[in-house]
């Protein structure tokens, strides 16, 4: 098996270009843990429609939102 490693960031939720999701609903809370991590990363796909029923929580260092 030939590769390429690659070092990707830790999304809880990532969207990447050709990616569409026309409905999502979360009931509760998106919450991670660790240093450099995103919530919610939207990289050229498509989200329609999003229904979040609680936070969106970061726990680290360089957290984003």
């Amino acid at each position: 098996m030939k590769g390429v490693i690659t070092e990707m960031a830790a999304n809880a939720i990532s969207i990447k270009t050709g990616g569409k999701i026309e409905s999502l609903a979360i009931h509760g809370d998106i919450v991670t843990h660790g240093d450099n991590v995103t919530n919610y990363a939207l990289e050229g796909g498509e989200l329609l429609n999003f229904t979040l029923g609680g936070e969106m929580i970061v726990n680290g260092q360089d957290r984003h939102t």
